[in-house]
């Protein structure tokens, strides 16, 4: 899991750099791109802390 986070990373940080994202104009499509890495990370910790709680 963690490796996927890193590479995610580096994939966006290229893309900020030298991709699509270089532009000023598509800051929106960064904005998104981290909201949804964040939300996919608070998710799951999100789901594996209640189903912790369920079992106990």
């Amino acid at each position: 899991m963690t490796i996927f986070f890193l590479l995610i990373g580096l994939e966006l940080e290229r893309e900020i750099y030298h991709g699509e994202l270089s532009s000023i104009k598509k800051i929106s499509k960064i904005a998104i791109q981290i909201a949804s890495l964040l939300s996919g990370i608070f998710g799951f910790i999100y789901l594996k802390y209640i189903l912790a709680q369920k079992k106990t």
